[in-house]
C-alpha cells in the first residue's frame, strides 16, 4: 500500500526516483525535456544517413558492369578526364589565321647593263606581278616596261616591254621575313626611240630568260613590302636586236634591282 504522501505526490503528477540518494521529485515536463536532446541527435544520424554520397564501393557496385572491376572503372574515369583536359587545351589556344594565298605585287627598280656598259646606259623600269601560293610554290606572272639610256647624241633610249612566266620558290617559316628565288620566261620586244625627231623604231621580239631572288617582309596578313634582284639574260636567236662589232648577234646580260609592296588576298 502506499502511503498517504506518495499517493499525493502520483495525484499531483510527480513520480520520486527510488535509490540511495535522496529523492528528486521530477516532473513529467522535465522528462520531456530530457528526451529532447535524444530525439535531435536520431534525426541528424538519420538525415546524414539519408544525404551524404554514396561510398566508392557502393557507387562502383552500382554503376560496374557485372564483370567489370573496380579498376577498370577508375581508368575509364581517368582517361574520360584526360581526353577532357585535350580538349579544353585545344580550345583554349588561339586559332591561327588562315594564310592568304593570292598574291599581287607592283615594282621599281633600276636595271643596268653588264655586257655592253659603254652603250647600254642605267635606266628605270617598273613591272606588275601576280601569284598563286601552293605552299612554297608559287606560279606566277609579270608584266613590265623599262628604260635604257643609250651612249648616242641627245636623249636616244632603248625601251622594251615584256612579260613573263615562271615560278617562285619561297621559303616559309616562323618569322614574317619570307626569303625566295624565281626563275621565268621572259619574252621581250625592244625599239629605239630619238626624242630629237619624235620618232620610234618598230619592236622587234628577242626572247629572254630571267632568275631571281629576294625577301618579301609579311608587314600584315594582306600587305608587304618586297626587294630583290632579276638577272635576265637576252638571246639573240630571231631577230639579233644586240650585235657585236662585227654584226653577229650578241648576248646581252642585265641586272634588275627592284623594290615593291604585295598585296595578299
Amino acid at each position: 500500500m502506499l502511503s498517504a504522501g506518495a499517493e499525493n505526490l502520483l495525484s499531483s503528477g510527480r513520480v520520486v526516483r527510488a535509490g540511495p540518494y535522496p529523492s528528486h521529485a521530477v516532473s513529467a515536463a522535465e522528462v520531456s525535456f530530457m528526451r529532447l536532446p535524444i530525439v535531435l541527435f536520431a534525426s541528424f544520424v538519420s538525415a546524414t544517413a539519408f544525404a551524404a554520397p554514396p561510398s566508392p564501393t557502393t557507387q562502383a557496385s552500382a554503376t560496374n558492369a557485372p564483370d567489370e572491376a573496380a579498376d577498370d572503372l577508375a581508368a575509364e574515369l581517368a582517361a574520360s578526364e584526360s581526353v577532357a583536359q585535350v580538349y579544353v587545351q585545344a580550345q583554349a589556344q588561339p586559332a591561327q589565321p588562315q594564310r592568304l594565298v593570292r598574291q599581287a605585287s607592283v615594282y621599281a627598280g633600276v636595271p643596268f647593263f653588264l655586257t655592253d656598259r659603254e652603250t647600254l646606259r642605267p635606266g628605270i623600269g617598273f613591272h606588275v606581278r601576280g601569284g598563286w601560293e601552293i605552299g612554297w610554290i608559287v606560279p606566277e606572272i609579270a608584266l613590265g616596261w623599262q628604260l635604257n639610256l643609250l651612249d648616242a647624241p641627245g636623249n636616244t633610249n632603248l625601251q622594251s616591254v615584256w612579260f613573263s612566266v615562271g615560278v617562285r620558290l619561297q621559303f616559309l617559316n616562323y618569322s614574317n621575313v619570307v626569303p625566295f628565288v624565281s626563275a621565268a620566261f621572259r619574252p621581250s620586244w625592244f625599239s629605239i626611240y630619238d626624242p630629237a625627231i619624235d620618232a620610234a623604231s618598230d619592236l622587234t621580239f628577242e626572247p629572254a630568260v630571267t632568275a631571281g631572288l629576294g625577301a618579301t617582309i609579311e608587314l600584315t596578313q594582306n600587305f608587304g613590302l618586297e626587294v630583290g634582284l632579276q638577272a635576265t639574260t637576252i638571246i639573240p636567236v630571231v631577230n639579233e636586236v644586240f650585235v657585236d662589232s662585227r654584226g653577229n648577234g650578241a648576248t646581252q646580260v642585265f641586272l634588275y634591282p627592284h623594290f615593291g609592296a604585295t598585296y595578299f588576298y
